[in-house]
C-alpha cells in the first residue's frame, strides 16, 4: 500500500489566486463594481463585488459550472478579507441583475428576442477603461455573432438546425466591449445597424474612440456603411456578391500578388451600392479554386472571387486584404469565451438571465487579460500569451496557506518557483 502522512493543516491548492486577487484589488475593481451597480438590500450578506468576483476567482481556478464554486469556496476559506458566496447566492444575484428581453416581430411575422443588459455592459466598459488596456486613438472594432447550441427553455432553432442563442459581440483586440443577447432564430444581419448604434453610443459615453470597423458580409448593408461613414469611421466589410458586383469584375485590372504564401490576383474599383449616392472602394481578389470545376460566369475562369468594400482610399489593395484577414482573431476570442469562460455552459433557462451570465464572464475574460499581462512582467515562468488552462497549471496551481505573524498575514507557498520580483532564492 501507498504510505501517507496526514498533516492537520488546511492547504489551498490554488494559492496562485492570491496574486490575482491582489492585482484586482490594486485596480480597485471591487469598489468600481459596488459603485456602479444599484445598492444591495440591507439584509444582504454579500456585496455585488463579492458575487461577481467570487464567480471570476472560481473561473481563474478552472471552475466550469456554478456548482464548482462550492469546492472553490472551501479552498478559499483561509484567504484574508475574501467573501465567496454559495453557488445559489451567485445564481440568484445574477438573475436579479437580469434585464427585460424585448420582443420584436419582423415584417414576415417572425418573432425575435433581443436582450441588452445596459448596467452590466457599462460595467464591462468601465472595467476596460479602468484597467487601461486599450489603445488611446486607433481602436479597431470587430463585430460578429456567435451561435451557441443550448437546449434552454426559450431557445429557438438557428440556421444551423439546432436550438440555441446567437449573441452579437463587439471586440477591440482580444477584449469584448459590447454584448447583445439574441435568440437563435435571429440572423446576424437583422437590425444590425440598431445594435451597432447602441454599441457606438456606449463606447462614445466611455470616451473610447473607434478608428476602424471590420465585419463579415452580414454588415454589407447600406445602413451600416452610412452609419460608419457618417461617424468618420473607416469600414472594411466583406461584400456579398450580387449581379452588380459580378458585372464589375470585367472592369478590374488584375495584378498578381503573394499574400501569406498564397498567390492571388488583386484589383480595386469604385463602387456605389444600390440606393447609396456615395462612392466606395471595392477591393477584389481571386485565387484558383481547385475543388470548383464550374466556370465563374463573371470572370470566365474557375477562380474563387472575394471582395471587401471600404471607404478607405489610402491603403494598398494588399494592405486592405491583410488587414481584413486579421479579423480571424475574433474566432479565437469566441473560442476563449466559449471554453475558458464557460459561454457554452450557460446555467439558466432564459435568455435574459443567460445574457447576465455571458456579460459577467466577458468581464472575467477582461480581468484575466489584465492579470496575465501584469503578472507576466513580474515572473519569468508566465507568458502573456498563455491560455487560461496553461496559466492555471503554471501559476495558479501551487499549494499554500496563510498565517498571522507579527501583526501581519503571511502567505506560505510550497514551491521553488519565484512568485515575486526580488524574491530571495529558496
Amino acid at each position: 500500500m501507498l504510505k501517507i502522512r496526514k498533516i492537520n493543516r488546511s492547504v489551498n491548492p490554488f494559492s496562485g489566486i492570491n496574486f490575482c486577487i491582489d492585482e484586482i484589488r490594486k485596480a480597485r475593481i471591487p469598489e468600481l463594481i459596488d459603485y456602479l451597480l444599484p445598492p444591495r438590500p440591507k439584509q444582504s450578506t454579500y456585496s455585488y463585488s463579492d458575487v461577481i468576483l467570487g464567480l471570476i476567482y472560481a473561473n481563474l481556478c478552472g471552475s466550469e459550472r456554478l456548482e464548482d464554486i462550492k469546492k472553490i469556496k472551501d479552498e478559499f476559506r483561509g484567504i484574508p478579507d475574501l467573501h465567496i458566496p454559495s453557488p445559489d447566492t451567485i445564481a440568484n444575484t445574477l438573475k436579479f441583475l437580469s434585464s427585460e428581453t424585448v420582443d420584436v416581430t419582423s415584417d414576415s411575422d417572425i418573432e425575435h428576442q433581443f436582450n441588452l443588459n445596459e448596467p452590466l455592459n457599462m460595467l464591462l466598459l468601465k472595467i476596460v477603461t479602468r484597467l487601461n488596456i486599450l489603445n488611446k486613438s486607433k481602436n479597431v472594432l470587430d463585430y460578429d455573432n456567435v451561435t451557441i447550441p443550448t437546449e434552454k427553455y426559450d431557445s429557438k432553432f438557428t440556421y444551423k438546425q439546432f436550438r440555441g442563442y446567437s449573441p452579437g459581440v463587439a471586440f477591440i483586440g482580444q477584449l469584448p466591449v459590447f454584448i447583445e443577447g439574441r435568440n437563435g432564430n435571429s440572423p446576424a444581419a437583422y437590425k444590425m445597424v440598431d445594435t451597432l448604434k447602441r454599441c457606438l453610443k456606449e463606447l462614445d459615453q466611455q470616451n473610447i474612440p473607434i478608428k476602424r470597423f471590420r465585419s463579415d458580409s452580414a454588415a454589407f448593408q447600406k445602413s451600416v456603411m452610412l452609419l460608419m461613414d457618417n461617424k468618420g469611421i473607416e469600414f472594411f466589410i466583406r461584400a456579398q456578391e450580387n449581379e452588380s458586383i459580378g458585372a464589375s469584375y470585367s472592369t478590374v485590372e488584375w495584378k498578381p500578388v503573394v499574400i501569406n504564401g498564397e498567390r492571388f490576383e488583386v484589383g480595386s474599383i469604385k463602387y456605389s451600392p444600390i440606393d447609396v449616392s456615395r462612392v466606395y472602394r471595392l477591393v477584389v481578389y481571386k485565387c484558383l479554386d481547385r475543388e470548383n470545376k464550374e466556370t465563374n460566369r463573371h470572370t470566365g475562369d474557375n477562380y474563387s472571387v472575394l471582395s471587401i468594400i471600404t471607404n478607405d482610399w489610402k491603403m494598398s489593395n494588399t494592405e486592405i486584404i491583410k488587414f481584413y484577414d486579421q479579423r480571424g482573431a475574433a474566432e479565437k476570442n469566441f473560442s476563449m469565451l466559449l471554453n475558458d469562460f464557460n459561454w457554452k455552459r450557460m446555467p439558466f433557462s432564459f435568455l435574459s438571465q443567460n445574457v447576465t451570465f455571458l456579460v459577467t464572464e466577458a468581464i472575467a475574460s477582461v480581468i484575466y487579460r489584465h492579470v496575465i499581462n501584469t503578472i507576466s512582467k513580474k515572473v519569468s515562468f508566465v507568458n502573456r500569451t498563455f491560455q487560461l488552462k496553461k496559466f492555471i497549471f503554471q501559476f495558479i496551481s501551487v499549494a499554500g496557506y496563510w498565517t498571522y505573524e507579527g501583526g501581519e498575514f503571511i502567505l506560505n507557498l510550497h514551491t521553488d518557483r519565484k512568485y515575486q520580483q526580488g524574491e530571495p532564492p529558496g
